[in-house]
C-alpha cells in the first residue's frame, strides 16, 4: 500500500514536471525564436510580435493539458480554440518573418482571430459556469479591482506630477476599458490564464506561496526579454524598474487569484494596469522605458506602485498554508 502511494507520488510529479517544461517550450521557447531575430532585423512591426507573445501562455497550458490529460480535460473545447488560435497565429507570423505577406495582412489576419478567440472564450466561460466562470466570487473581485484602480491612478497621479490632472478624465478612463474586454480578452486571458491559472500553484507549492509569487514575477519579466530592446528600449534603470513593478504586479495578481479563485480578475486588472500606464500622458515614457525617458517623477511613481502592491504580500491569502484553487 505504501509503495503505491509512493509511486503515485513519483508519477504526479514527473507529470507536473513534465507538464511545466511543456509549458516554458512553448511559452519562452517560440518567444525567443521569433523575438530575438526582430532585435537584429525588424521584419515586422513590434506591436505585432506583442500581440503573438500573449497568447503564448494558454496555449502552453492548452498544449499541456490535451498532451498529458485528453481524456480527463475538463475544458477540451477551449483548449481547442486556444490551440488552434496558436496556431493560425504561428502560421501568420512565420509567413510574415520569410516576407510572404505584410504588416496590414497580419495585422488584420491576427485582429480576427483575436476576435473571434475572445468571443468564444468569453461565452465558453460563461456557459462552463464553474472554474472560468466570469462572475465567480464577483464582490471580492469587484473590491480587489476598486483597490488596484485606486492605486494605478494615485501612481500616475504621481508620475504626473500632479500637474493637469483631469479626475472626471481619470474616472472615464477606466469604464471605457470594458468595451474592449470582448474584443481584447483573449490577449490578458491569454497571459493570466498561463501565468496564474496553471504556474502560480505550481510554483507554490514548489517554493511556498511568497517565494513562489515572487519568482513567478521573475519569470514573467524574463519573458518579456524579446520586447525590452525593440518595443520598450530599456537601459539597466528600466530593467530594474521594470523588474521590481512587474514582481509586485505578481504579488498582487497572485492575492487576487488565492482569493477570489476567478482569473478573471485578473485579467481585468491586468487590462486596465496596461491601458492607465499606456495612455497619451505617460506613452512615450514607457515605450522608452530608460534614464532618458524616465523622470523623476515618473520613476517615484512607478516606486510607490510596487511598494503599495508589494504590500500584499502580508495579507492572510499569504499566511494560509493550504493551497486552494
Amino acid at each position: 500500500m505504501i509503495q503505491c502511494e509512493i509511486a503515485d507520488r513519483n508519477s504526479d510529479k514527473k507529470i507536473n514536471t513534465l507538464e511545466v517544461i511543456i509549458f516554458f517550450v512553448v511559452t519562452y521557447g517560440i518567444s525567443l525564436l521569433f523575438g530575438i531575430p526582430l532585435y537584429f532585423k525588424k521584419y515586422m512591426n513590434p506591436q505585432i510580435m506583442v500581440t503573438f507573445m500573449t497568447i503564448l501562455p494558454a496555449s502552453g497550458v492548452a498544449i499541456t493539458k490535451i498532451y498529458k490529460h485528453k481524456k480527463s480535460d475538463e475544458h477540451i473545447i477551449l483548449h481547442c480554440v486556444i490551440i488552434a488560435d496558436f496556431l493560425l497565429s504561428l502560421f501568420l507570423v512565420t509567413l510574415k518573418a520569410f516576407g510572404v505577406i505584410d504588416d496590414e495582412t497580419i495585422l488584420l489576419g491576427m485582429g480576427i482571430l483575436v476576435l473571434f478567440t475572445g468571443i468564444i472564450t468569453i461565452c465558453y466561460a460563461c456557459l462552463e459556469g464553474k472554474e472560468l466562470y466570469p462572475f465567480k466570487n464577483v464582490n471580492k473581485s469587484i473590491i480587489c479591482i476598486f483597490i488596484f484602480i485606486i492605486i494605478i491612478n494615485l501612481s500616475k497621479c504621481i508620475m504626473l506630477g500632479w500637474k493637469d490632472i483631469n479626475f472626471i478624465n481619470l474616472i472615464m478612463n477606466i469604464f471605457l476599458i470594458f468595451p474592449y474586454i470582448a474584443n481584447q480578452s483573449i490577449l490578458f486571458f491569454g497571459e493570466e490564464y498561463g501565468w496564474r491559472g496553471f504556474l502560480q500553484e505550481k510554483m507554490q507549492t514548489k517554493f511556498g506561496k511568497r517565494m513562489g509569487v515572487i519568482l513567478l514575477g521573475i519569470i514573467w519579466e524574463l519573458w518579456h526579454i524579446p520586447l525590452w530592446f525593440t518595443v520598450y528600449h530599456v537601459d539597466v534603470l528600466g530593467i530594474l524598474l521594470r523588474l521590481f513593478s512587474v514582481i509586485s504586479l505578481s504579488i498582487f495578481f497572485g492575492y487576487v487569484y488565492m482569493k477570489t479563485k476567478n482569473v478573471w480578475s485578473c485579467v481585468v486588472i491586468h487590462l486596465i494596469n496596461n491601458t492607465v500606464l499606456l495612455d497619451t500622458d505617460l506613452n512615450n515614457a514607457f515605450l522608452n522605458f530608460n534614464a532618458s525617458s524616465l523622470n523623476s517623477s515618473i520613476i517615484l511613481g512607478c516606486l510607490i506602485f510596487s511598494v503599495l502592491l508589494s504590500l500584499f504580500i502580508f495579507s492572510k491569502e499569504y499566511k494560509k498554508e493550504q493551497l486552494r484553487y
